[in-house]
């Protein structure tokens, strides 16, 4: 009889402490679940938090800077650095800047409005005939992932990046076979199109002189 007495009681010990064993890693699963839970919400809400395309910039270029600026931050930064007055469809005043790396040569071209707000730019990297596209092509692919997740999906696929909005418009071209350079374009949507209005308006008054100054040799 004593011997049944121990022996159920050592039966309802071990399955107490199974049962105790079984509760903590019930209760520490369900903990760690709820951490990866957390963990998983910080990163998708990391993943969606874009910055604001109004905020684009290459380096020290961006729609704040005035020509000024971006002469002197050019010229202390080692690019060759080339300035025009071309009247253009683009620009009242370009400043062309370049400066030759190990691999490839970067290219600037900055186009401003007739009060030398920067209205536009485009950045290029061009391959020397000595290397290959290798290293242009580790650029591209990566100059795609860099833009996606800083400013947002691309709209356009037929693009390695396009994206629009009221105030600004960024451009990364396709990586073509035959070219041996890749090109990124900036556009300040609402100073371009007033600058455009202004160039067009300037346009049609000179061309209207000119006429009226043949006209009247008759």
């Amino acid at each position: 009889m004593k011997k049944n007495i121990k022996f159920i009681s050592l039966f309802i010990f071990i399955l107490m402490f199974l049962m105790t064993i079984l509760l903590i890693n019930k209760f520490a699963f369900k903990i760690s679940a709820q951490q990866t839970t957390t963990t998983t919400t910080q990163t998708t809400t990391q993943k969606v938090q874009v910055v604001d395309l109004s905020n684009f910039a290459y380096s020290f270029v961006n729609f704040s800077s005035n020509y000024a600026t971006l002469q002197s931050k050019l010229k202390s930064s080692s690019y060759n650095i080339e300035e025009k007055d071309i009247n253009s469809p683009n620009g009242k005043f370009l400043i062309i800047a370049e400066k030759k790396l190990n691999f490839m040569t970067e290219k600037l071209y900055l186009y401003f409005d007739y009060k030398k707000n920067l209205i536009y730019f485009q950045v290029s990297f061009l391959c020397e005939d000595a290397y290959t596209r290798k290293p242009l092509e580790k650029l591209y692919q990566q100059l795609v992932d860099k833009l996606n997740t800083k400013y947002g999906e691309s709209q356009n696929k037929d693009y390695g990046y396009y994206k629009k909005t009221d105030t600004v418009e960024v451009v990364l071209f396709p990586i073509y076979p035959f070219k041996n350079s890749i090109e990124i374009q900036a556009k300040n949507v609402t100073l371009f199109n007033q600058y455009s209005t202004e160039y067009m308006a300037e346009m049609e008054k000179g061309m209207n002189q000119e006429v009226s100054s043949i006209v009247n040799t008759f």
